[in-house]
């Protein structure tokens, strides 16, 4: 036995001096005949026999051998050992490899905790020292990759430290990327200065002519000093700092392209901090330059062509900023997070495109987009569920804007994924809050209660953490359905704390305070206290006040606070409240320019304030809005409904009977609208008890009136019918069919959808598509919850 090993030692040796690699497979055969053989050398000579043959021939089975020969070459060693401290660091090293290999936690658990060990038992100074700490720091900047804890990242700075005050190294290239990796993980320690700090002596400590890393890494620590308080000055600074690192690469250089796209980005950030149009122009040329050399790297030709699309948006030029989205959408075909991360942040761009100007096209290019970041990032990325909420409210603002009921389908998929892969408390409430209100939108849509209870679930569990979504508007919802006073105060309350937890300078504001207004109007209605309803006119005028003129929701805080003032005249008789209510309800109309899905609702509640005020021209004007939403094929069933049964009434009390029996006819006519076979048995009873109880007996009665007893007694007659239909007919909602044909039950709810709105998918061929403002600094959707009043509670 001992000559064999004497052997294997010997091969081993001569293939150190030769790299052999016969000689290398001799020593290894030999150390395998050895193995049981007395002394505490040779195992480790034979580990690292086994990594150099795994490094060379990619064998996984030597790997694994190496780290058995390594335990032994551990377990024969005593405490006192002076070799010790080197092969623990070689055992955890060999563990690390493996790690990278195959993905097991266990053994980067098992590298960690070697290599701390063996870093605190080699001693300073020791010849060893670099590569023991080298290792050990290695290790724990693998764990902190998968996940950066802060305990890990507090341990990997003092590592790093102790390699870059000592710990074995010289002065020179290694000290300096020893010193551009401190600053990187000072950066993710929000620690800008120190990061800043770090990367400025790497740039001293670096040779001539190979100050390029630590010149980048110096752009990106005092770009994010920057992000945090932004300023011209600084700014000024950056784009300095990243000419410099552009001149530190040469043409030709393999990572020149990263570089210059690197330029591109600070000159975009410039401009959005000065938006000076010199500074677009300047960032305009980086962005095109960038373009051209990311060609041979994808990923950063992602992310260069998101930054140029963004840029061509300020620059309003939408055409070819689409072409460069497009583009950018199909460079990377496999997972990849940087892609994904920049076609998220290019969606936000585009989306916010369309919120100022109301451009379709840069909406469907943004879920297009979206939809492509959340194919290209890994389900367990920490970015992955924020994209996922982000294609969720784009889907959601697609579905407001057009009506296509598979975007709102879409959307509640999408967000239910979110809330699943949430991996923090922000990500899962941020996510709930879309979910209650994309559930909420479909329960307007549908009339399910099933969705709006499911909606404020959503919304007390993200109000929970202070993200209250649409919490208030959907327990108005809910008082609504069921009448408890108790819901009702409860949506007072989440209102109030919702405004109290916004700061006036959050542009979800507004919104806040236009749900409190609907909340204490709502209870004012039913109390018949007056301070509640001053209270919602102030907070509705704040709402009102405070958003921009371009706001989306602007018409929905316009229409909410005419409701209040209208209720004002009615409820106390103040003189002045209807006529500004009426002015109200006409902006509103004005700013509901390209939202069609929601104009019926406020055509009817102009309609209303007209027949309030009661003056010259009134009543033809309110017929004329009313007819408009009940003819609005585009409408939910109980929105047509209300419409025409209100333009009866009000034409039955002008006494127009003729017309108003009419109306009335169109009204009992759509009542099956109301009550489809999609949602369940309990649903369609509440929306009969909720629209129609008195609708077929009013028509009647005004039929008798215009055309005699026999049109009246068939009209009562149809009525009737409807309620018999929905009493005997117990088995027809979704829910059994569901369950034994889930195919053909999403069938016959699509088919309804449809039907309910006029326009559909195939009117925006892009829409069924799936086919980057570039992350340095993550952009997040401020998204605000367009509540929609509750406009049968007004009549």
């Amino acid at each position: 036995m001992d000559a064999v090993l004497t052997t294997a030692l010997r091969a081993y040796r001569r293939w150190r001096r030769s790299g052999d690699a016969a000689t290398l497979d001799h020593a290894v055969d030999g150390f395998a005949a050895a193995f049981g053989a007395a002394g505490p050398n040779w195992p480790a000579d034979a580990a690292l026999a086994l990594q150099a043959r795994f490094e060379s021939a990619g064998d996984p089975a030597d790997l694994d051998t190496a780290i058995r020969y390594g335990r032994r070459a551990l377990a024969v060693r005593g405490p006192d050992d002076p070799d010790r401290a080197l092969t623990t660091s070689n055992l955890g090293f060999h563990h690390r490899m493996r790690f990278d290999l195959t993905g097991r936690d266990e053994d980067l658990a098992y590298a960690v905790d070697l290599g701390r060990e063996a870093a605190g038992l080699v001693p300073p100074g020791d010849p060893d020292e670099h590569l023991i700490v080298t290792n050990f720091a290695i290790a724990l900047g693998a764990r902190v990759a998968a996940e950066p804890r802060d305990d890990d990242l507090d341990e990997l700075v003092g590592v790093l430290r102790r390699l870059v005050d000592g710990g074995g190294s010289e002065p020179g290239r290694e000290h300096a990327t020893l010193l551009i990796d401190l600053s990187r993980v000072l950066l993710l320690r929000s620690e800008p200065d120190a990061a800043c700090a770090a990367a400025a002596e790497a740039v001293r400590a670096a040779s001539a002519g190979a100050a390029g890393p630590a010149l980048r890494q110096l752009v990106l620590a005092q770009g994010y000093r920057a992000g945090r308080e932004p300023s011209a000055e600084a700014m000024a600074e950056l784009a300095v700092g990243a000419e410099r690192a552009v001149r530190a690469y040469p043409a030709g250089h393999p990572e020149r392209g990263a570089v210059l796209l690197l330029h591109g980005i600070v000159l975009a950030t410039r401009f959005a901090v000065t938006r000076n149009g010199n500074h677009l122009a300047k960032a305009l040329r980086a962005a095109r330059r960038a373009v051209r050399a990311t060609t041979g790297t994808p990923p950063d030709q992602v992310v260069a062509l998101c930054t140029l699309s963004g840029l061509l948006l300020e620059k309003d030029q939408p055409a070819e900023a689409m072409r460069s989205a497009r583009a950018a959408s199909g460079i990377v075909t496999g997972p990849d997070e940087t892609a994904a991360g920049a076609l998220a942040g290019l969606s936000v761009s585009l989306y916010d495109r369309f919120r100022r100007g109301g451009d379709l096209a840069a909406l469907d290019e943004a879920v297009r987009a979206a939809e492509r970041a959340r194919a290209l990032g890994a389900a367990g990325a920490a970015g992955q569920p924020e994209r996922l909420r982000t294609l969720g409210v784009l889907l959601q603002a697609r579905y407001k804007a057009t009506g296509a009921a598979a975007d709102l389908r879409h959307a509640l998929a999408v967000l239910r994924e979110a809330v699943d892969h949430a991996r923090t408390d922000q990500a899962l409430h941020q996510a709930l809050s879309q979910l209650g209100l994309a559930l909420f939108r479909r329960y307007e849509s549908t009339g399910s209660v099933t969705d709006l209870v499911q909606a404020v679930e959503a919304g007390r569990r993200a109000a929970d953490s202070g993200s209250p979504g649409n919490l208030v508007g959907s327990l108005l919802a809910l008082h609504q359905h069921t009448g408890r006073l108790d819901v009702l105060d409860e949506a007072v309350a989440a209102g109030r704390r919702a405004v109290d937890g916004t700061p006036h300078t959050d542009g979800d504001r507004a919104t806040m305070l236009s749900d409190l207004g609907i909340a204490l109007q709502t209870r004012a209605e039913l109390t018949g206290s007056e301070p509640d309803l001053r209270q919602a006119i102030t907070a509705g005028r704040e709402a009102v006040d405070s958003s921009p003129p371009d706001s989306p929701d602007r018409a929905l805080y316009l229409t909410n606070l005419a409701i209040a003032l209208r209720q004002l005249s009615e409820q106390f008789g103040d003189p002045d409240a209807i006529g500004e209510a009426v002015a109200l309800a006409r902006r509103c109309l004005d700013a509901a320019v390209g939202q069609p899905s929601d104009l019926p609702g406020y055509r009817i509640n102009l309609a209303g304030c007209l027949l309030r005020r009661d003056q010259p021209g009134d009543l033809a004007e309110a017929v004329s809005l009313l007819s408009s939403a009940a003819r609005a094929d585009g409408a939910p069933a109980r929105v047509r409904v209300q419409a025409a049964a209100v333009c009866a009434g009000a034409l039955a009390e002008a006494g127009q009977a003729a017309d108003a029996a009419r109306w009335f006819r169109i009204a009992v006519e759509m009542l099956p609208l109301l009550v489809w076979t999609g949602i369940t048995y309990t649903d369609r009873q509440h929306l009969l008890r909720l629209h129609t109880a008195l609708l077929a007996t009013d028509a009647a009665a005004a039929t008798l009136t215009a055309a005699g007893a026999g049109p009246a007694a068939e009209l009562l007659d149809q009525g009737r019918g409807v309620l018999w239909a929905q009493l005997l007919d117990m088995r027809a909602d979704l829910a059994g069919l569901a369950r034994t044909r889930p195919g053909l039950a999403r069938r016959l709810s699509a088919c309804r959808q449809a039907l309910d709105r006029d326009t559909t998918d195939q009117d925006h061929p892009g829409y069924g598509e799936s086919p980057a403002r570039p992350s340095p600094g993550a952009l997040l959707i401020g998204q605000s919850s367009t509540r929609k009043p509750s406009f049968t509670s007004t009549w």
